[in-house]
């Protein structure tokens, strides 16, 4: 469920949603538990000045999974400014929060299921599964169109503190496409990201990396 609240005369724009999610989670080797768990995310947004915008998204989640409580939220906030977005986030689970439920940075977003069903999976195509996890998660992004190149250039960096220093960070290069439904043709709604990207920091140093994410929405 979702609710954009406009406000008359103004460019800023809110946005309530809640979702629910009841059913198991299984771990390879252990017995499946089941899964409870409500989410509920405020968005705030719009433009602030000429060629400026800002944003703020708070994201709450509470639930069980088997005996164990699931308590966590994920704080963001970004700016753009000629061009140029830079966002941060922050991400808390309450100890006693199951492993299943805590934070794990990397990879794709999952494909079959609403964001807020696994919102504690944050997506970074160009680093792998996992390459920081637990509790508490800090994020950097900082992007800006190519001057040359039909794409955005973009710096990534995660890590369990905001100290840039003990973070895995990636810098690279990313384009988006959309391409909308053909019902002549029989084609569904397409969304693609596709990148190259070089490790600059982490255990994964000096690596590089190519992403290609297709997406289909009925």
């Amino acid at each position: 469920l979702a609710l954009d609240l406009p406000r008359s005369g103004s460019s800023f724009t809110q946005r309530v949603s809640v979702s629910g999610f009841a059913g198991a989670a299984q771990h390879a080797r252990f017995e499946p538990e089941r899964r409870l768990l409500v989410s509920t995310q405020y968005a705030l947004g719009g433009v602030v000045g000429w060629r400026k915008s800002a944003a703020l998204s708070l994201r709450v989640a509470a639930g069980q999974l088997g005996d164990s409580t699931t308590l966590r939220a994920s704080l963001s906030a970004s700016a753009t400014a000629f061009r140029t977005r830079v966002d941060a986030r922050t991400h808390r689970a309450r100890a006693g929060t199951p492993a299943f439920e805590q934070f794990s940075a990397g990879g794709f977003a999952p494909p079959l299921s609403d964001n807020a069903t696994l919102a504690q999976r944050i997506a970074i195509p160009s680093l792998p599964v996992g390459i920081a996890q637990g509790r508490a998660l800090y994020e950097l992004r900082i992007e800006r169109p190519a001057s040359l190149l039909p794409a955005t250039v973009y710096a990534h960096s995660v890590g369990d503190t905001w100290k840039l220093d003990r973070h895995s960070a990636v810098v690279g290069l990313e384009r988006g496409f959309e391409f909308d439904y053909l019902g002549l043709v029989g084609l569904p709604r397409l969304r693609a990201l596709a990148g190259v990207a070089r490790i600059v920091r982490g255990p994964l140093q000096d690596k590089g990396s190519a992403y290609l994410m297709i997406g289909w929405r009925p």
